[in-house]
């Protein structure tokens, strides 16, 4: 791994593009940050933004299959969900946190719970003062994901055997 610039950002590790879909789309420069106002070309193109009705639907559908899920989490999830819901619809998001955001969701309504962690990964390192409020709830959401998926209980309704974590 090269020792200077920013890690793993889209354009410059075609790993990354490959999961992020972001392959030849106009990387950002080196002096282009996260906090600029310059948008790459055609960034419009890619289709209609995520909206916040939408990240907030997504998510709690994912949140209310989650049976075996205690109560406390549960809830604190819920109030990161909104926290992020209030950030889409206030404009707070650039174009390009909502564009790996619903890859992420993508990813996690699937499954793909690998994917999902390197798109969570990729949008802290690259944007953390825009994420760290409410990515606390999708990163907990993912562990009880992982730990469901690793005790081979995924989708079978049935709580982890006691004693795992």
């Amino acid at each position: 791994m090269p020792g200077k610039g920013p890690p793993a950002t889209p354009g410059q590790d075609p790993q990354l593009d490959s999961v992020c879909g972001t392959a030849g789309a106009g990387a950002q420069s080196e002096e282009t940050g996260p906090g600029t106002e310059e948008a790459g070309p055609g960034s419009e193109e890619a289709g209609p933004a995520l909206g916040a009705d939408e990240v907030r639907s997504r998510l709690v559908a994912v949140l209310e299959a989650q049976q075996t899920m205690e109560a406390w989490r549960r809830e604190d999830i819920a109030v990161r969900v909104e926290v992020l819901h209030s950030a889409v619809s206030s404009g707070v998001l650039e174009r390009p946190i909502l564009d790996r955001l619903g890859q992420l969701l993508t990813a996690l309504e699937s499954g793909a719970l690998e994917t999902a962690d390197r798109l969570q990964r990729a949008l802290v390192v690259d944007y953390p003062s825009e994420c760290t409020t409410w990515v606390v709830g999708v990163r907990q959401l993912m562990g009880h994901l992982r730990g469901l998926h690793s005790d081979g209980h995924l989708g079978s309704g049935q709580p982890p055997p006691a004693g795992d974590s």
